[in-house]
């Protein structure tokens, strides 16, 4: 097992670890913890910060996805539902795994659109941020029609359903025509599980970010 930002290949950056938080907050010298902060904000322009936060959420996805179809497939030999406990978790799976491959593709526009960042600010993403399809286009990364749904589903899971009992709107609720079926957009289907994991593998490869990369990163600096 490994601690947060360690893995096989050894030490990953991550924002603010204890010791940096109690070294840089507890000393006298002002203009040095500024510039610590500083120095970590600007990892909003380096697409491996957002590689490495999408990873921690899909592995964190990964957790819940698993105790979610353990339930699923206990109540299809039988078992009633409502002695299940992990049938819940299925919203906060979707929630987690739109915002991994939210987090990723916003590390690949960023790679291959440098212009989105703003020193000192976050980079200026398109639309509010958080439309998957919006995000992916915009990052000319090639999906197909069932990808191209899914990520439709994920979005409003990372924008309501996923977080909220109810979106902010009750339009957001109605059944769409993008949708097969003319179903709702917050639908669970457990093939979206099989997809995500590729498109996030794949969208990783377009990277070319490892762990080995980073840690070099961390000596050569």
């Amino acid at each position: 097992m490994y601690g947060p930002g360690h893995s096989e290949h050894g030490v990953v950056p991550q924002l603010g670890s204890d010791c940096d938080l109690h070294d840089m907050t507890s000393g006298p010298d002002e203009a040095r913890r500024r510039a610590f902060w500083q120095e970590q904000f600007a990892l909003a322009t380096d697409p491996r910060a957002w590689w490495l936060s999408a990873r921690r959420l899909m592995q964190a996805s990964e957790l819940l996805w698993k105790a979610f179809d353990a339930d699923l497939k206990a109540m299809r030999s039988g078992k009633p539902g409502h002695t299940l406990d992990n049938l819940e978790t299925g919203l906060a799976w979707m929630l987690l795994t739109g915002l991994a491959l939210e987090n990723l593709a916003k590390a690949v526009l960023l790679k291959r659109n440098p212009s989105v960042a703003r020193p000192g600010r976050l980079p200026k993403w398109p639309g509010d941020g958080h439309d998957l399809n919006r995000l992916f286009s915009h990052a000319v990364i090639g999906i197909g029609a069932d990808e191209r749904e899914m990520l439709e589903r994920l979005t409003e899971f990372v924008r309501w359903r996923g977080r909220y009992p109810i979106p902010g709107n009750y339009s957001a609720m109605l059944p769409r025509s993008s949708v097969p079926g003319g179903g709702t957009p917050y639908m669970m289907p457990t093939t979206d599980h099989g997809m995500a994991v590729n498109l996030f593998d794949r969208l990783s490869k377009l990277l070319e970010i490892t762990d080995d990369t980073v840690s070099n990163r961390l000596k050569d600096e």
